[in-house]
């Protein structure tokens, strides 16, 4: 229900065909069920989870399907799923756990010698749909070789002892994304491919900084190329 005015259909006695109507509104629900437990899959150690639409750390809308997770026996195991993918995995480390940044908090699940014998939900269903603080806001990394800018990395200081090359994400995938680069040391960063559209032209090249301790610049992704929106 709204409030104290009903929007949903409401299930009378003598209805017939229940059933129709209660999967018709269970379905309307259903994306509050995401990575939700599935219990008729849940046995012994394994732990179902339902699948749903999520927003990837790349702002592509995913379809994930029904999975399974298998816990090990006698401890406690951290379920998450990767932003990137929408994968889900388990570990009885924290360090995806932890990791905010590239994975999602699912379920903390305590286990016996052979049975599940408890569990903490701790979704945040907010976050699949692309309400992510995390994913919009991240620290800074700091690169020294050649890297590939990965899907949780928006901000990145290079400080290499020589010139410094950068698979940018391919814009395609990836239209209105905005990453800012800059060097503390005086040589160059430049792209892997010839997919950067500096300030002044709008011809792409590899270009990113020059070989000068302190420059940065601004990049966003039109679709088809990195276009350089500011910088020094």
């Amino acid at each position: 229900m709204s409030n104290s005015t009903r929007t949903f259909d409401v299930l009378i006695q003598s209805q017939a065909s229940k059933e129709v109507t209660a999967n018709a509104m269970l379905d309307a629900l259903s994306q509050a069920s995401t990575y939700g437990r599935r219990e008729s899959v849940c046995s012994g150690l394994v732990f179902g989870i339902y699948g749903g639409n999520v927003v990837l750390a790349s702002g592509a809308l995913s379809q994930i399907a029904n999975t399974t997770a298998t816990m090990t026996a006698s401890t406690t195991n951290y379920i998450v799923s990767k932003k990137s993918d929408g994968a889900v995995s388990t570990s009885t480390a924290t360090t995806n756990w932890d990791n905010l940044a590239e994975y999602w908090r699912l379920y903390s699940v305590v286990t016996g010698t052979a049975t599940v014998t408890s569990y903490t939900d701790s979704r945040e269903i907010g976050r699949f749909l692309g309400g992510d603080a995390t994913t919009r806001f991240r620290v800074p990394v700091t690169k020294t070789t050649a890297f590939t800018v990965a899907d949780h990395e928006d901000d990145i200081i290079v400080n290499g002892s020589a010139s410094v090359t950068a698979t940018l994400p391919t814009a395609s995938a990836y239209p209105g994304r905005k990453i800012r680069i800059k060097t503390r040391a005086a040589y160059t960063v430049v792209s892997a491919s010839s997919n950067v559209k500096p300030l002044d032209t709008d011809t792409a090249g590899t270009a990113i900084l020059a070989a000068t301790a302190g420059k940065w610049a601004e990049l966003v992704s039109d679709a088809s190329n990195w276009i350089i929106m500011a910088g020094n």
